[in-house]
């Protein structure tokens, strides 16, 4: 499954810049770019697909490999496109242009 993730992730990232709303990975909480925190997948999965977006899923160093699993199988099971990635990556991702993260609104 993290084989096809990354495949993705590189396919998309030859085609062209990838879109999407930011979701960091830590030891407790999902934290979207808007601010939301919470420690529940399906909060994370409705706030994305109430603003038609696609997600760009970070994983911090912290991160738990429970939390990470299951945000990416709530987005997978419900046909979110992702792309997955680790903190010490995604600046430089941003930064070259390959990742372009839309903001969500604020609640």
């Amino acid at each position: 499954m993290l084989k096809k993730l990354i495949f993705a992730a590189l396919a998309l990232t030859l085609a062209a810049p990838a879109f999407g709303a930011t979701v960091y990975v830590g030891q407790r909480y999902y934290v979207l770019d808007n601010g939301l925190r919470t420690d529940n997948p399906w909060e994370v999965y409705e706030e994305i697909v109430y603003n038609k977006d696609v997600a760009i899923i970070v994983m911090r160093e912290d991160a738990l490999q429970s939390r990470v699993n299951d945000i990416i199988e709530t987005l997978e099971k419900m046909n979110i496109p992702l792309i997955f990635t680790k903190q010490k990556n995604y600046d430089e991702f941003v930064k070259r242009g390959v990742l372009v993260p839309t903001k969500l609104p604020k609640k």
